[in-house]
């Protein structure tokens, strides 16, 4: 049996662990350790997924702006291009018509003159 303290300052050396191994072996000390481990594991197993999750927001954020950078220089090019095939599109189609325009032009000459010859 435990001997319990006294206010005489009979105190048995080995009180506190004689104390503690006994209330281990008690359900109800179990319980709340259970419960405590549960608590824990948890704990550490609800941070895993946070700290991925935020792992995961900082890099595609990251990413974001990586893109949004070369997103608006590949479109400054693609407006110079835009803009420089207009140019030369407008060259060759000014070419061509006027090209057309003169082979029309002689071509109702030539017509003019042989109805005139004939």
């Amino acid at each position: 049996m435990l001997r319990k303290r006294t206010n005489h300052g009979d105190k048995h050396p080995c009180w506190p662990l004689l104390h503690l191994c006994h209330n281990a072996m008690t359900l109800e000390f179990w319980y709340n350790l259970s419960v405590v481990w549960i608590a824990l594991h948890l704990f550490l197993l609800c941070l895993v997924p946070l700290g991925i999750g935020l792992l995961a927001v900082r890099s595609m954020n990251w990413v974001l702006g990586k893109v949004q950078v070369a997103l608006q220089r590949l479109q400054k090019h693609s407006a110079r291009v835009r803009v420089r095939t207009d140019e030369i599109a407008t060259q060759g189609t000014t070419a061509v018509i006027q090209g057309q325009s003169k082979a029309v032009r002689a071509q109702v000459t030539l017509r003019w003159l042989l109805r005139r010859s004939q």
